[in-house]
């Protein structure tokens, strides 16, 4: 497995630093972890937090090119620009996407290409767009689709040379017309020019490009987006205390508290059946804590043996923080930080995408006692993020969702 930390310092295929995947089986599920030497994340030069690539890349299956008096199906001529006596060229990108479960929620969607010739390396911006018509191959010239191919534009970069380009991300609007996609088990974009027309042509393999997308199983993406809108396990005079509170839960069966001594392997320890009512607040104490510590989780499971896990609450009795709450989860225009502090200290905030990029970073001081903290979210797109708080002696992790 591929892993790096928020400098960059990766392992790579010549390295020493190696990590191995892990499968083991909880009642009828089979679950893949991922292991990372100990050594390697405990080097006081890390930088957290370290991620691990949870990507599936698919290769384009075709490509071609279209412009009002000619027609190419080639995935190896994907041309933007004017060239070969023709006019205006508009290309388009077509991938099999099959590989990702129908009713996934998408999380992610990246767009990789490779440029193979170009007509003079002068800086083009080209911009990456939707197509909400036909996908390819045509069967000839179509005007409709010919304005299709510069409709809807998700992103756009600058192309010079030949080479493979930086991954480009497509955006949530991207991110709604792949899970759309998924039924058909394809998904095509489409790219022409800012400055039309333009002999500064761009020359795009499909075959060489490629789609990169994080996504969340169906099953989990219901049970967690609609169910469970906090998780956090406190240390309170000594012991252990889980506190959790749901907004929905249709057909939810139970809950099953896992603990685990290295965030890694988890073992079940209670079991906890839902109200059955529209939202509810549950707790649950471990009067059987470890010393250092302690990473908990929650399993969820429906009445028709779906599951789904929320994401891990780590906590060690005795330290000088305790936890943070976040509300509300989804949010639309503020997202309220609330932490409650034995001391006073110097603490950050970082706000990641579930690609694991940063976008925010907020370094900020709390006092003895109730802290609050307003985060604005109105400038961002709809989605999951990660939310990282940071401190001496104090890491926590939430994952929250932006209506």
């Amino acid at each position: 497995p591929m892993f790096f930390d928020n400098s960059g310092q990766e392992n790579d295929c010549s390295s020493s630093v190696i990590g191995t995947f892990h499968f083991y089986q909880s009642d009828s599920v089979v679950q893949l972890a991922t292991l990372l030497p100990v050594s390697w994340l405990k080097e006081p030069s890390r930088n957290y937090p370290v991620v691990l690539d949870p990507t599936v890349t698919l290769p384009g299956i075709d490509g071609g090119w279209m412009s009002a008096n000619n027609l190419v199906n080639n995935p190896n001529y994907v041309f933007v620009g004017v060239c070969c006596g023709n006019l205006l060229h508009r290309g388009w990108v077509k991938f099999n996407v099959s590989a990702v479960p129908d009713g996934s929620c998408i999380l992610g969607t990246q767009l990789g290409l490779f440029c193979n010739g170009v007509g003079g390396t002068a800086a083009e911006r080209v911009f990456v767009n939707d197509v909400t018509g036909p996908y390819g191959p045509y069967s000839g010239i179509n005007t409709t689709v010919y304005a299709d191919l510069k409709d809807g534009t998700y992103t756009n970069f600058i192309a010079t040379g030949t080479g493979t380009y930086p991954y480009l991300t497509l955006g949530t609007q991207a991110d709604t017309d792949l899970s759309a996609s998924l039924v058909s088990n394809v998904f095509q974009v489409a790219m022409h020019f800012e400055n039309e027309p333009s002999t500064n042509w761009k020359r795009f393999v499909g075959t060489s490009s490629d789609l990169r997308v994080l996504y969340d199983v169906p099953t989990a993406c219901v049970l967690l987006e609609n169910t469970l809108t906090d998780f956090a396990a406190e240390c309170r005079d000594n012991t252990i205390t889980l506190d959790w509170t749901t907004v929905s839960q249709h057909n939810l069966d139970f809950f099953v508290v896992q603990k685990s001594q290295d965030g890694i392997l988890f073992e079940d320890v209670h079991t906890v059946y839902s109200s059955g009512t529209i939202s509810g607040m549950y707790d649950f104490v471990d009067n059987n804590s470890i010393s250092g510590t302690v990473y908990y989780r929650l399993r969820l499971q429906d009445k028709n043996a779906q599951i789904a896990y929320s994401a891990i609450s780590a906590v060690t009795c005795g330290n000088k923080y305790s936890n943070i709450i976040i509300a509300p989860n989804p949010a639309s225009e503020i997202l309220n930080i609330e932490l409650n502090q034995e001391i006073s200290g110097n603490m950050e905030l970082i706000l990641m995408n579930y690609l694991g990029k940063q976008i925010k970073n907020v370094q900020f001081t709390t006092q003895k006692g109730y802290n609050k903290y307003q985060l604005e979210l109105t400038d961002y797109s709809a989605g999951s993020y990660i939310l990282i708080v940071k401190g001496t002696g104090q890491y926590l992790v939430r994952r929250f969702v932006k209506k």
